[in-house]
């Protein structure tokens, strides 16, 4: 029956797949056996994990180290992107302003 559900889910577009592909069945079976108050209750216990998560990753300080680096490392990337769409939006304006259509 589970299985039935999740492929209604797939069908019907109610519940994005790419959320669905996530979950394991015997979850999706708790939850759906679940009356309102114990969904309820399980979305504060998952939001108090999302908290601890995130308090974790902030700690980290190998991974702020790392990012940094990537920062770092990624600016000449970054300003060049950034320069280059400033030029190609600003071509488009002119374009626009002497009533090209794009």
């Amino acid at each position: 029956m589970a299985k039935e559900q999740v492929k209604a889910a797939q069908q019907d577009n109610s519940f994005p797949n790419k959320h669905l592909k996530r979950l394991d069945q015997p979850f999706i079976d708790a939850i759906d056996q679940m009356n309102t108050d114990e969904v309820k209750a399980r979305i504060i216990t998952c939001e108090g994990n999302l908290f601890d998560i995130a308090g974790a990753k902030d700690a980290d300080n190998k991974l702020a180290e790392a990012k940094e680096m990537v920062k770092e490392l990624a600016a000449p990337y970054r300003d060049g992107k950034n320069d280059i769409t400033a030029r190609l939006q600003y071509c488009i304006y002119v374009l626009q302003q002497r009533g090209v259509e794009l």
